[in-house]
């Protein structure tokens, strides 16, 4: 496995957090999720689509009950999302006026 690799972080931080969810004790909770939690901020970090990253962030921290964490990741990947559709936008425009120079 590729240690640059974003998968194996989400991966295991999907299990992790299953697990974690499950549990009776409370502390051994707690330690469980601030391990999500690095594990969720390290596949984001290596990541390739901030948007994916930032909607799995949103995802995790709705999930666990956080949900003003949640709407400043879901905010942050509709703002990615906003931009990715601003820039196929104007590559489209660039083309049509590309080919009606020809």
């Amino acid at each position: 496995v590729d240690p640059c690799e974003p998968l194996p972080y989400l991966c295991a931080a999907i299990a992790l957090l299953h697990h974690a969810m499950t549990q009776s004790h409370l502390a051994y909770q707690d330690r469980q999720l601030l391990e999500v939690f690095a594990l969720f901020h390290e596949y984001a970090r290596r990541c390739g689509s901030h948007q994916e990253a930032a909607f799995n962030l949103g995802r995790v921290y709705h999930q666990v009950g956080l949900n003003y964490l949640a709407v400043l990741y879901y905010e942050e990947a509709l703002v990615f999302c906003d931009a990715e559709s601003d820039t196929v936008e104007d590559n489209e425009g660039t083309q049509e006026n590309g080919n009606e120079e020809e």
